[in-house]
Order: structure tokens, then sequence, then C-alpha cells
């Protein structure tokens, strides 16, 4: 990384201050204002930091786990979950003068289901599948959650290539309300 310093002197004699002068720490070339002749350095080096940067503290979509049968289930009995987040477009973002697309894509899926029981690392689960799936030993309320670790791409308009984005962001969703109930048995003369 390089910083601009400036700097000026002062002649002890007359008192005079020279105007100050930019020079370069360390000496060589790096990222000015646009008309100015130092820049050098190409938006496919200058960009992606900034989007690497700004993709840890997105917005992210935070997703909701979703249980089948539904918002009841019972004791002992496997419940199914799955979310439908996985992979979308953000807003177009403007860096350095360049539109920047970017694509959030899913990358792990970790699932937390209420009774302190959890999952890592288990996929997004599929609706009417088991991928996902639970049995609570004891009725109550709970709130089951899934937490996404997010990576991505992302192109910079008039650079044909795609980049990846360094490192990852999580976002942990709300609960979903369950309730676990007991089911009783019954013996009935026929």
């Amino acid at each position: 990384m390089a910083f601009w310093v400036w700097t000026r002197t002062r002649n002890t004699a007359t008192g005079e201050v020279t105007p100050w002068v930019r020079v370069m720490d360390p000496p060589h070339q790096c990222l000015g204002a646009a008309d100015d002749p130092m820049v050098v350095v190409p938006p496919e080096v200058a960009i992606p930091p900034l989007v690497e940067r700004a993709f840890q503290s997105y917005p992210l979509e935070r997703a909701m786990a979703v249980t089948e049968p539904g918002d009841e289930t019972l004791v002992n009995v496997p419940t199914r979950f799955w979310t439908p987040t996985s992979s979308y477009d953000l807003p177009v973002q403007t860096l350095l003068g360049r539109r920047v697309h970017i694509r959030a894509e899913a990358q792990r899926y970790d699932w937390s289901f209420g009774d302190g029981a959890t999952r890592q690392d288990a996929g997004p689960g599929a609706a009417g599948t088991d991928t996902v799936t639970h049995s609570y030993t004891r009725s109550g309320k709970v709130g089951p959650t899934v937490r996404i670790t997010w990576g991505g791409t992302f192109t910079i308009e008039g650079i044909a290539q795609t980049f990846t984005i360094q490192g990852t962001a999580t976002t942990q969703g709300q609960p979903t309300p369950l309730v676990v109930r007991t089911a009783r048995s019954e013996l009935v003369a026929g």
C-alpha cells in the first residue's frame, strides 16, 4: 500500500514557507485523482480490495428457516428444514467510476434447531426431502434458525474477467416459530 505524503519547508533565514509538495512513501506509483498523471493502477487491481472490504459490511440476505410439516411438529418425529436462499445479485455499485456487478453466493448453511442441537455445513435442504432433519425430544416452543456463510463473484464494467471475492461474510436468520407437541395415544374399544 502506498501513501501520499505532503511536505513543505521553511527558510530559516527569510521565514518564507515553500508550497506544499507531494512525495510518495514508499516511492512508487499509486492511485490518485482521475486527472492525476500518476494514476496508473488499472481498475482490475484497484477495485477488488474495495469490493472485498464492502462485501464484509454489505447487508446481505438473512435466510428464513422453513419447517415441514409447518409451524407444528411432534416429539420424536423427524422435522424437515430448508431455506430458499441461495445466490442473488446485489444492487450495482459504482467504484472509481466503474459499474461493479456483485453476485452473493451461499457457500455454507449452519442450522440451529432451537433446542440446543445444531447441524453444521448441512446445505440448504430442499422442500419435500430429508436432507436437513431434526427430531425434537421435548415439547415446547422453539425457534430454529439458519446461518449462511456468503462468498461471491463480481464483474467490472469494461473488463471481461469475472473476479472472486476473497473472504466471506455471514448472516444469521431470524428464528422461525415452531411448536413441538407430544402425541398421546389412546386405546379405543372397537
